[in-house]
C-alpha cells in the first residue's frame, strides 16, 4: 500500500527537506537516500565507539606494563594509543568540515548560484580524499542529488548541468574502483538528468 503524501512530506521534513512542491517519486527517492546515509552514519559512529574501547584497552595495557617496569612495551602501547586517537579525531573533524561546506552549498543554492553550490558540494566530498574514497563519492552523489532536486523544481538547466558534472565524476570513480550497485545508481541518476536537459532543449 502507498503511504499518504502528507506522511511522506512529514518524514522528509525530519531529514531537512523543505521543498513542498516536490512530487511523490522525488520525495521517495530523497527518503531512500536519507535512510541510506543515516545507516552509514550509524555504522561510522559504531566504528568510532569501537575505536574508543580499543583506545581505553590500550591505555590500560600501557599502565599495566609500567607497573611491571616493562617500559618498552608501555611505550609501544602509548604509541598505538596515540595513533588511534589521531585517526578518530581527524575523522570527526573531517566530517564537521564537510558539513560546513555542504551548508555553504545550500546557501549558494538559496542565492541561485548553482555553479558555486556545485563547487562547495564537490569540495565537501573532497574532504574525505585520502581518508575514505567511498565516502567521498557518496558525499558527492548527495550534492548532485540536491542540485538535481533544485533543477527539477525550478526547471534550472544550470543546476542540472552542474549535477551532471558531479555525477560523471562519480561514474568514473565507480568505473575505476568497483561498486556495481553504486555504479548503477549513479548511471540511473545521470540518465535522468540528461533526459531532463534534453527535454529543456526541445522547442
Amino acid at each position: 500500500p502507498k503511504l499518504p503524501s502528507q506522511l511522506l512530506e512529514n518524514l522528509a521534513l525530519r531529514f531537512g527537506y523543505d521543498n513542498p512542491e516536490t512530487g511523490e517519486d522525488e520525495l521517495l527517492s530523497f527518503l531512500r537516500d536519507s535512510a541510506e546515509q543515516f545507516c552509514e552514519m550509524r555504522a561510522r559512529y559504531a566504528v568510532l565507539a569501537n575505536a574508543k574501547q580499543e583506545l581505553t584497552a590500550t591505555l590500560s595495557a600501557a599502565e599495566a606494563a609500567l607497573a611491571r617496569s616493562e617500559f618498552d612495551l608501555a611505550d609501544r602501547c602509548f604509541e598505538d594509543a596515540e595513533g588511534m586517537h589521531f585517526q578518530s579525531a581527524v575523522f570527526r573533524e573531517a566530517e564537521y568540515q564537510s558539513t560546513l561546506r555542504v551548508e555553504r552549498a545550500r546557501a549558494a543554492l538559496l542565492a541561485g548560484d548553482t555553479q558555486k553550490a556545485a563547487l562547495h558540494f564537490d569540495r565537501s566530498a573532497a574532504v574525505f580524499t585520502g581518508w575514505d574514497r567511498t565516502l567521498e563519492a557518496k558525499s558527492r552523489f548527495q550534492g548532485a542529488s540536491e542540485l538535481r532536486a533544485y533543477g527539477y523544481r525550478l526547471k534550472n538547466c544550470n543546476a542540472l548541468e552542474n549535477a551532471r558534472t558531479l555525477l560523471e565524476r562519480n561514474l568514473s570513480f565507480w568505473d575505476r574502483y568497483g561498486g556495481k550497485d553504486e555504479w548503477c545508481k549513479t548511471k540511473n541518476a545521470l540518465g535522468g538528468t540528461s533526459l531532463r536537459l534534453s527535454q529543456a532543449d526541445e522547442p
